[in-house]
């Protein structure tokens, strides 16, 4: 997976905790937030930070799935996620027994 984001010049993110563990990720955040690239033409270069815009952070604020702080950048307002919370129990890592 490193070489193959290496060669198309894309980012790539590496989650592991150990052996057996599933994450659980909020599904209603993961459709919504953006990504705001240190240089958008080289997305190599990483990123600053993921957010929502005003309107998916209002749908969002609703069920209480993330927190964010409000900054503008880019010439638009937009809400930098801080913490992603979830409408739904069971997200974060659980072991799995006898896997």
């Amino acid at each position: 997976a490193s070489a193959m984001a290496r060669s198309l010049g894309i980012p790539r993110i590496y989650i592991s905790v150990n052996s057996g563990a599933r994450i659980g990720l909020a599904k209603e955040v993961m459709s919504a937030f953006r990504i705001a690239w240190n240089d958008e033409s080289k997305p190599n270069k990483g990123f600053k930070y993921l957010y929502v815009t005003p309107e998916e952070y209002e749908q969002l604020d609703i069920t209480k799935s993330l927190k964010a702080e409000k900054i503008e950048d880019e010439g638009e307002v937009r809400y930098k996620i801080t913490d992603v919370i979830g409408k739904d129990d069971g997200l974060g890592v659980e072991n799995l027994h006898y896997s």
